[in-house]
C-alpha cells in the first residue's frame, strides 16, 4: 500500500527528474514558421473584417434615411480602414526579418514573438471595435425595416443572438492566443537563462 503522507509525497515529488527543454535549430525554424503563419492569419483577418464592415456599412447607408445612422456607418468604415494601417504599422520590413544572420536564432525568434504580440495587441481594438459599432447600427436598421414592414422586431432575434455570441467568443479566443504567445516568450526566457 502506498504511503500518502505529505512527507512521502514531497520526497517523491522532489526526486522527479527535471525535464530539459532542448531547442534545436529545426524546432526553432518550425516555430518561426508557425509564428509567421499566425501573423499572416491575423493580417488577413483584419482585411476580411474591414471588408465586412464596409459591406455592412454600404448596406446600412443604403437602407436607412437617418443621418445619424449613416454617419455611424461611415465612421465605422473609416475606423476599419484606419485599422488596416495601424495593424500593419510597426511590422519590420521583410528584408530585415529575412536577414536572420544579424541575430542568433533565439534573438530572431524573440523578435518574431514580440512582433506577433505587438500585432495581436493592435488587432482587437482596430478590428473588433468597428465591427461592434457597424453591427449594432445594423441591428437598429434591421429593427426599423421590420417595424416599417409591419413585421415583429423579434424576427431579427436570431441575428442578434448570433451577434452576441460572437461578441462574447472573440475576446475569449483572443485572450487564449495571447496567453500562448506569452508562454512562448516565457519558454524562450527560460531557455536563454539556462545558457
Amino acid at each position: 500500500m502506498l504511503d500518502k503522507s505529505p512527507a512521502n509525497l514531497q520526497t517523491v515529488w522532489q526526486s522527479q527528474k527535471n525535464e530539459e527543454t532542448r531547442m534545436t535549430l529545426e524546432l526553432l525554424r518550425q516555430r518561426v514558421r508557425e509564428l509567421n503563419a499566425k501573423r499572416r492569419r491575423d493580417l488577413l483577418t483584419a482585411v476580411a473584417v474591414a471588408a465586412i464592415v464596409l459591406g455592412v456599412s454600404v448596406f446600412g447607408i443604403g437602407r436607412t434615411h437617418s443621418l445619424g445612422l449613416q454617419i455611424i456607418f461611415a465612421l465605422s468604415s473609416i475606423w476599419a480602414l484606419a485599422g488596416l494601417y495601424f495593424v500593419k504599422r510597426g511590422l519590420r520590413s521583410a528584408e530585415l526579418l529575412a536577414d536572420s544572420t544579424l541575430h542568433t536564432g533565439l534573438e530572431y525568434y524573440r523578435l518574431q514573438i514580440q512582433q506577433n504580440l505587438a500585432i495581436f495587441n493592435r488587432v482587437l481594438p482596430w478590428t473588433y471595435g468597428p465591427v461592434i459599432v457597424a453591427m449594432c447600427a445594423l441591428v437598429v436598421v434591421l429593427a426599423g425595416m421590420a417595424h416599417h414592414e409591419s413585421q415583429p422586431v423579434s424576427r431579427i432575434a436570431p441575428f442578434c443572438i448570433l451577434f452576441l455570441l460572437w461578441m462574447a467568443a472573440v475576446p475569449i479566443m483572443r485572450s487564449r492566443k495571447h496567453r500562448e504567445l506569452r508562454k512562448e516568450l516565457e519558454v524562450l526566457n527560460t531557455l536563454e537563462s539556462a545558457k
